[in-house]
């Protein structure tokens, strides 16, 4: 064998070499893909299943008295917020009422000075 055969050898078997180094890394790459992939559902399953054992525990915690006196605490409560809003809503309704009276009667008041004051310039 020449140093040209022994060369092509060489470049054949360092090309080979690294071409199995590459195909073993990238398989590898898709193993851990794979696991990776798996470890994220089961995370994703893990938290839909705490999620559902806390609204569990928190239906168990409260009991139905307790929470039917919360609900009838807040009715009150909206109940209070709500009249007031209501009487409040009115009284601004009356005062903006009397104001706009009171901007009419102006105006119909200054109006009728007007034609007065022309009503003496025509006699005039």
């Amino acid at each position: 064998m020449g140093t040209a055969e022994i060369t092509a050898f060489g470049t054949l078997a360092v090309t080979l070499i690294f071409g199995v180094i590459g195909y073993l890394l990238s398989h590898k790459d898709a193993a851990q893909a794979e696991q990776i992939k798996d470890l994220y559902s089961k995370i994703k399953e893990n938290d839909d299943k705490l999620t559902s054992f806390r609204l569990d525990v928190a239906k168990l915690h409260y009991e139905k008295p307790e929470i039917n006196e919360i609900i009838k605490d807040i009715k009150c409560d909206f109940e209070g917020l709500k009249s007031e809003l209501h009487s409040g809503f009115n009284m601004l309704g009356i005062k903006i009422d009397a104001q706009t009276k009171a901007l009419i009667d102006h105006i119909t008041m200054e109006d009728k000075r007007n034609e007065a004051h022309r009503q003496e310039r025509r006699q005039s």
